[in-house]
């Protein structure tokens, strides 16, 4: 539906109620000549909602979120972000031991705390902020905590699921990081192992008291995190061989 145009008289009615507020229980003018009724009182009701609508629009206007989408999407602005990976199907967290042994914890501690840097989008690579070992996967898809990082080994495609839990594997060797037995390469919509779905959860772990046990690192090791060199900044890890 259409409006007619205000009448001459309407709209200096309406210049009178805004400068003297006062006059708003005054009746309205007279219909101007010419114009009926009826598009008199849809002139007035289109101004009354014009009205209404501005203000009501400049108390109610909410503040855009910075927080929303996915969790993935959020964090992808952090170069490194501090987690602990919480297992679906055991509730347990995965932990990288001083042995580089990889095993769950039923609680958050300083053993599965980890950062997690993307390397290029939708690559992360993963290390124990206790240890400072590197989480890796053979050729045989086991994985185990490395004091050296190799690309091949330590990258990781990090995928999230509809039921928000990520899952992580290897581009190299193809096969999914789990924790049970079950090695089986990553293809997409398919059944996964167990033990391989993770949800990122906040640290709640003092902040004050991450304290690092730096463990003898072999030659090889380019410290892709930037912790010694102060490499930051580089949102791409070195690409180091095999030696």
């Amino acid at each position: 539906m259409s409006f007619a145009p205000l009448s001459l008289k309407a709209a200096q009615w309406v210049q009178k109620r805004k400068s003297d507020p006062a006059g708003f229980q005054e009746k309205l003018p007279a219909p101007a000549p010419g114009v009926g009724m009826g598009t008199n009182i849809i002139n007035c009701i289109a101004v009354y909602l014009a009205v209404s609508l501005g203000a009501s629009l400049v108390r109610s206007t909410p503040l855009v979120r910075t927080d929303s989408g996915a969790q993935l999407e959020r964090d992808w602005g952090q170069q490194i972000r501090l987690k602990h990976l919480y297992m679906e199907g055991n509730s347990r967290h995965l932990q990288i031991n001083p042995d580089g042994h990889i095993d769950s914890s039923n609680s958050q501690n300083f053993y599965t705390l980890l950062e997690i840097k993307a390397v290029e989008p939708g690559h992360v690579v993963i290390r124990g902020v206790r240890t400072g070992r590197y989480l890796c996967m053979d050729t045989e898809g086991s994985i185990f905590g490395s004091t050296t990082y190799r690309e091949d080994d330590c990258n990781f495609k990090e995928e999230q699921l509809q039921t928000f839990y990520n899952v992580y594997h290897s581009p190299r060797h193809k096969k999914v990081l789990s924790l049970s037995l079950d090695k089986r390469p990553f293809i997409p919509n398919r059944e996964l192992p167990p033990l391989s779905m993770f949800l990122p959860r906040e640290n709640e772990l003092p902040t004050t008291t991450h304290s690092r046990r730096n463990p003898e690192r072999e030659t090889n090791d380019t410290d892709p995190f930037g912790m010694r060199a102060g490499q930051l900044a580089s949102p791409k890890l070195s690409r180091v061989g095999r030696g």
